[in-house]
């Protein structure tokens, strides 16, 4: 009635006075029942239109908070002389670009709720209760903010629509909607639409979702999302029903059912994705990683209950028919990979700590099981006190299966060097790694790779034990396309057998390639975990632990491409190594094979280019100015053009040295002789060393694909001097 009164004075012609009225009467009025401070920029009274205007309207918070509401602008139509004989006040109530701040304070108090509640007390106890009409109410171009500090999530919304007729539910959109948690996940969407009834919201009102966006992960996002979320008769908890898409791909893939319960920050959802090809994630999967994706099949289950601050999980997955490419898996396209899969796990948002486990997975009849705990940084540890790095204790368990089996489920694609070999026996795998990011030197790596239990009874014809003991062919790629065959044997004049080698020469080698040649089985267990903790520190894989037997294999038996591919089958043929040679046979091969400098393969050519002499000959500081070399040869054959060892090349001489003589593979007269000997590198009449610099720079940039090199003039580049 009262702002009715500012009305009545436009009909009797005083537009000021009424403005005057609404401003100076009506507003305190309104704002003591709102228990709000309502502040106005300014009142218009439009003459003979029956309208308010009020601009920039603000309604207060709570103290030193945001504003509840700000307006640019409010219009209010009445009806003056209806008023007048206790009909009704207001027609129509429009706002525009109105911005709402909801604020739910740590304590569980908000900034709105009392104000609700006046609302609904002044209607249930006035003229204008229950039973009376009401206005219609119109709001567009808003925004809205949402700030929710007990369940920790902050919504918004950029464009911010509705309206509320009489006797009819209140309609309202909302565009450009985001959602961020305090767990992660983040959420969006194109458009919301909510429907409710205002003398029951909470038991009435309906979410619509459309072109709706989740991100659960860096790496995992949903996308073209779509559904309902109402609210259960018990008014806390919001029945789901979504579907959608991944990472941009508009196709429903998969739905959601569930509910969520923000107060007590509770959930129990079911999502499902049924099968469908994966030319459905096009928009998504790494261009050409998958080159037919139509062909192969996805489906998955996951329940996931939400419970605090602690989320599990639990489900399946099945893939059928995948085939990629990717030139760090092998040269090749991969093909035929299907597994059954099944996941539990949990996260503790307090703690930040991650469990996986068990994550168990099905391969061509192989089974693997993966548990791993992975503390974050910034978590709390056992003492309440926030963690300054990550920890991980993981496990890779593989039980008994025969070998044949094992080396089967290998897609052939990865292993075309082991097509052929035939094995009986039983192979297992236990494998636990423990690294913490604050002591990276502290990491440990245990267990076993069951291999032991496997007996070969048949192997492909380059492999076979026979033609390894006797003379062979080998050829190199010394450039792209170009490739140099040497006979490893008696019938070629630069084939050294391991008796004519000089001793110091095979233990320099030994000394820096592998200290423990002649006692392990082909693999320097403990240099696993020191090259994981190289790696660590260096945050990239530049450092591994190859044995003598490995650096055979990888020369004699495979390409030297960086691939999984290799490295599989490079280990799988160390083991077959160890068991079809003897160590000697091992050694005389690896010693008449590797690359000493450019298209230089063998210690009997490398002897007389470098010194003039038979490898027998060879004293203990040119034996360990070979190990010097290793593993950048080309590079380190510049030293050679310039005349002597560069500053580096010369510690790491000495740096061999001392550790030969600290291991009794030298005198103390050896070792003195060796560094009181100058290195005399041999030349031939008419050597050009500017040229020879250009040559090898040029040879270098050519064989970058087919024989890559680490950085020369460094100790990052190198295995320890103490292998």
């Amino acid at each position: 009635m009262a702002l009715c009164g500012g009305a009545v004075l436009v009909g009797l012609g005083a537009p000021r006075v009424g403005a005057w009225y609404v401003e100076a009467r009506v507003l305190p009025r309104v704002a003591a029942r709102l228990g709000r401070t309502v502040g106005v920029g300014g009142v218009a009274i439009e003459l003979g239109a029956s309208r308010v205007r009020l601009a920039h309207v603000v309604v207060a918070g709570g103290p030193g908070e945001p504003a509840l509401l700000t307006a640019r602008r409010v219009v209010v139509q009445v009806a003056p002389w209806a008023a007048l004989f206790g009909g009704q006040e207001v027609l129509a109530i429009d706002v525009e670009e109105p911005h709402v701040t909801l604020l739910r304070r740590a304590d569980g108090s908000d900034n709105f709720r009392d104000l609700l509640d006046r609302v609904r007390a002044r209607r249930g106890g006035s003229s204008d209760g229950p039973g009376a009409p009401r206005p219609r109410l119109a709001w567009r171009s808003g925004l809205l903010t949402v700030d929710d500090r007990v369940a920790e999530l902050k919504l918004a919304a950029t464009e911010v629509s509705g309206e509320a007729l009489p006797s009819r539910p209140v309609h309202a959109e909302f565009v450009g909607a985001t959602l961020e948690t305090a767990l992660g996940p983040r959420a969006g969407a194109g458009r919301i639409v909510v429907d409710l009834d205002p003398r029951d919201p909470w038991a009435t009102a309906r979410l619509q979702l459309e072109d709706g966006h989740a991100s659960l992960s860096p790496r995992l996002a949903l996308s073209g999302i779509t559904g309902t979320v109402t609210l259960a008769a018990d008014r806390r908890r919001a029945k789901v029903a979504l579907a959608g898409g991944y990472g941009g791909a508009q196709a429903r893939l998969w739905r959601a059912d569930g509910w969520v319960e923000p107060s007590t920050r509770r959930a129990d959802l079911h999502l499902e994705a049924e099968e469908f090809t994966l030319d459905k994630l096009a928009a998504v999967l790494t261009l050409g990683i998958v080159p037919h994706p139509a062909k192969a099949t996805l489906s998955a289950v996951l329940d996931v209950r939400v419970d605090g601050a602690r989320a599990e999980w639990n489900g399946t997955a099945r893939l059928r028919g995948l085939e990629v490419k990717h030139a760090g898996l092998a040269d090749k396209p991969v093909v035929g990979i299907d597994f059954d899969g099944r996941v539990r796990g949990s996260y503790q948002h307090d703690t930040r700590i991650l469990e996986l486990g068990p994550l168990e997975v099905d391969f061509r009849g192989v089974a693997a099981s993966v548990t791993a705990t992975l503390a974050l940084r910034r978590g709390l540890d056992e003492s309440a006190i926030p963690r300054t790095e990550s920890r991980l204790v993981a496990r890779l368990s593989i039980p008994p299966v025969p070998c044949q089996l094992a080396l089967d489920a290998i897609p052939a694609e990865l292993t075309p060097r082991l097509r052929g070999f035939r094995l009986r026996g039983t192979f297992s795998a236990d494998l636990a790694v423990a690294i913490d990011w604050a002591d990276l030197d502290a990491t440990r790596l245990t267990g076993s790779i069951g291999i032991g239990g496997c007996k070969v009874l048949g192997t492909p014809t380059d492999a076979a034990p026979q033609r390894l003991l006797g003379e062979f062919e080998h050829s190199v790629e010394v450039e792209p396309e170009r490739w140099l065959d040497l006979v490893v044997g008696p019938t070629n004049p630069d084939f050294v057998p391991l008796d004519e080698v000089s001793p110091f020469l095979v233990r320099s080698l030994m000394t820096t390639e592998d200290n423990n040649f002649f006692e392990h089985k082909g693999f320097i267990t403990r240099e696993f975990r020191s090259a994981l903790v190289k790696n660590l520190k260096a945050r990239r894989f530049a450092y591994g632990a190859s044995s003598i037997t490995m650096q055979f294999v990888k020369n004699v038996l495979l390409h030297r491409e960086k691939t999984l591919s290799r490295k599989l089958q490079e280990l799988f043929l160390t083991w077959y190594v160890e068991q079809a040679l003897p160590k000697d046979r091992i050694l005389e091969i690896y010693l008449n094979v590797i690359e000493y400098g450019p298209a230089l393969y063998g210690i009997g050519p490398a002897a007389a280019r470098y010194f003039g002499k038979h490898p027998r000959d060879l004293l203990p500081i040119e034996a360990a100015f070979f190990s010097s070399i290793l593993p950048a040869p080309k590079q380190r054959y510049l030293q050679y053009c310039t005349g002597a060892p560069n500053r580096w090349g010369a510690a790491k001489i000495t740096r061999v040295l001392g550790v030969m003589r600290t291991r009794d593979r030298l005198t103390e007269e050896e070792y003195r002789a060796a560094l009181a000997t100058p290195l005399a590198f041999h030349y031939p009449e008419g050597f050009d060393a500017a040229q020879c610099r250009r040559d090898t720079l040029a040879l270098i940039e050519r064989t970058k694909l087919v024989t890559p090199e680490p950085p020369a003039e460094s100790d990052e580049s190198d295995e320890s001097d103490e292998n």
